[in-house]
């Protein structure tokens, strides 16, 4: 998330200056900012995404290889098999939320260009989200960015591709967010509440309690039981900020 000017409210009437001032008075941290950053790269319990992404991708019956149990930031963590080209796609995989094309996301264009860096023909970035957008009463995921010969562009992604190949398919057809395909739509955004019941550590398979944030025109799930019982008590900010807390160790 982009840095702000402190005095933008976030909920309630609580701003980002209320909160930096909360970490610094009340936990004792000199540089809220960098504790933020920090806490949002570690990203929340539970899970870690490169984990779920694995799961997810070989429950679809994508190809992986040169999996690794612990994720270093900015370096591939699996790998995709790719039959159309051939070849070994890198893939890396960041651990915390992110609202597709918000180019002011500093995390998230560290990770752009750690893709470039790879001097890779081909590489693919992943967050800890699948998002979606309704368009004309379908729903579109965001699945993250590919990088093919030094070009970044993003990608959607649904329950019935079989392979990364139908992402090089998609983006040969000319696929956008702003005018997508019907074909590549995720009836329900089953794939999405999926996700996010990975996320919290459920079971992607059965009825789970979640809530649906709108951030814009993109729409994120939310499983995890004390998050969802913060939105309910969004005017206190000492206990959405002992949930945050708790998220960092």
């Amino acid at each position: 998330m982009a840095q702000d000017s402190g005095k933008t409210k976030l909920f309630n009437d609580v701003s980002a200056e209320d909160i930096n001032n909360f970490i610094r008075d009340e936990l004792g941290i000199e540089d809220p900012e960098e504790f933020q950053k920090q806490m949002r790269i570690e990203g929340p319990p539970g899970p870690q995404a490169h984990a779920i992404w694995h799961d997810v991708l070989t429950s679809m019956k994508w190809e992986l290889q040169n999996y690794q149990d612990i994720n270093i930031r900015l370096k591939p963590c699996f790998s995709l098999i790719s039959r159309k080209h051939h070849k070994l796609i890198p893939v890396l995989v960041e651990n915390y939320n992110f609202q597709p094309f918000d180019n002011e996301d500093d995390l998230a264009n560290e990770a752009k260009s750690a893709m470039l860096n790879l001097n890779e023909p081909i590489s693919i970035l992943l967050f800890r989200s699948i998002c979606f957008k309704e368009v004309n009463g379908s729903y579109f995921n965001f699945g993250g960015y590919v990088c093919k010969e030094g070009k970044i562009s993003p990608f959607t992604i649904n329950h019935r591709m079989r392979s990364v190949d139908e992402i090089f398919e998609q983006l040969e057809s000319g696929f956008t967010f702003s005018t997508p395909s019907i074909e590549w739509e995720d009836e329900d955004a089953t794939l999405a509440l999926g996700f996010a019941k990975l996320c919290a550590d459920l079971d992607a398979n059965k009825p789970q309690k979640h809530v649906v944030m709108n951030q814009g025109e993109w729409s994120f799930i939310m499983c995890q039981p004390e998050v969802i019982q913060s939105l309910d008590i969004l005017g206190d900010l000492n206990k959405v900020m002992s949930e945050l807390k708790k998220g960092f160790h």
